[in-house]
C-alpha cells in the first residue's frame, strides 16, 4: 500500500478548521507508520492494522522489532505479527552478538569451556586438528575398540588389521563345502561360508560353551543340496527371522552376545 501524498495546491484544512478528507486520510495513514511500544510478544496481543511496526521496550539485545505481516489471522486482528530481528548467536552457550564472534574458534575459546573431542581437555585453540586433538586427550584412541594412539595408526586399513588378520571378517569369502549330513561349525568356521551340499543337511549353531566365538563373529549357511535344511539353535537367542530353507538359500549369522546371534 502507498502513502497517500498531500497535495500542495489544495487546502489541508476547511473554514471551520477540521480536517480536510485528504489530510484525515495522509494523517491516519502517518499515524500506522509509527511504531508501537510495549513490553514482550505482540502476537495475540495488540490489535493492530496491516504493516504496523511494533517495539518491544522489555527484549533482550537484538530482539526488539515485530512487524504486522498480516491483517489478521482467523479474524483476529491481534495476530499476524512477525519478528524482524536477528537472535544473539548461541554457540554452545556462547553469548553476544553474531557479528560479536570473529568465527567459531572465538565463540568457542570466549565460552572458556573445552571441546569435548572425546574427553580433549583444553581451548580449541590448543588442537591443531583431529589427530592432535585425540593424541592430546591420552586415552587410546577408540576405532571400533581398537586401542593403541591415534598416531600408530596410518589410516583406517591399518587400524581394521590391528584388529583382525584381514578384512573376512567383513566379508566372508572362504567357502567350505560341507557334504556330511550332520555338522556342527568349530571355531576355524568362523568367518566362512559354510556350503552345505548333501541332501537335507542338519547343521546345529553351538552354545558358546562348545565353540567360543568372538562378538562379531559371522557365519554363513548355505544350502546346496535338495531338500531342506534343519537347523538348530537350542540355548540360544536369534534375532530375525530364517527365510525357509531350501537349495540355494543362504543366511548370515552374527554373534553379538553370550549364546546371541543376529540374521542379516
Amino acid at each position: 500500500m502507498q502513502q497517500p501524498r498531500l497535495n500542495a495546491s489544495l487546502p489541508v484544512v476547511s473554514e471551520d478548521r477540521t480536517m480536510e478528507l485528504p489530510f484525515r486520510k495522509f494523517m491516519t495513514q502517518l499515524d500506522r507508520s509509527l511504531p508501537i511500544v510495549g513490553s514482550g510478544n505482540p502476537e495475540g496481543v495488540v490489535d493492530a492494522a496491516y504493516l504496523s511496526l511494533y517495539i518491544d521496550e522489555g527484549a533482550g539485545q537484538g530482539l526488539i522489532s515485530y512487524r504486522k505481516m498480516q491483517a489478521s489471522v482467523g479474524g483476529d486482528r491481534k495476530n499476524g505479527w512477525q519478528q524482524l530481528s536477528v537472535n544473539a548467536a548461541a554457540w554452545g552457550g556462547v553469548g553476544g552478538l553474531l557479528s560479536e564472534q570473529t568465527d567459531l574458534q572465538a565463540a568457542l575459546d570466549e565460552a572458556g569451556t573445552a571441546p569435548a573431542w572425546g574427553e580433549v581437555t583444553g581451548t580449541l585453540s590448543n588442537q591443531t586438528d583431529l589427530q592432535s586433538a585425540l593424541d592430546a586427550a591420552g586415552d587410546a584412541a577408540v576405532w571400533g575398540g581398537i586401542g593403541g594412539d591415534i598416531s600408530t595408526q596410518s589410516d583406517l586399513v591399518s587400524v581394521v588389521n590391528t584388529a583382525y588378520a584381514d578384512l573376512s571378517v567383513f566379508f566372508p569369502q572362504s567357502l567350505t563345502a560341507i557334504a556330511a549330513a550332520t555338522y556342527t561349525p568349530t571355531l576355524s568356521d568362523a568367518n566362512k561360508v559354510l556350503r552345505f551340499t548333501g541332501a537335507s543337511p542338519a547343521v546345529t549353531i553351538p552354545l558358546e560353551s562348545s565353540v567360543d566365538y568372538s562378538v562379531g563373529v559371522i557365519l554363513t549357511i548355505r544350502q546346496a543340496g535338495t531338500g531342506t535344511l534343519t537347523l538348530t539353535t537350542t540355548g540360544l537367542t536369534i534375532n530375525g527371522t530364517v527365510p525357509t530353507w531350501a537349495q540355494h538359500v543362504e543366511v548370515n549369522f552374527r554373534k553379538v552376545g553370550t549364546n546371541e546371534w543376529d540374521v542379516f
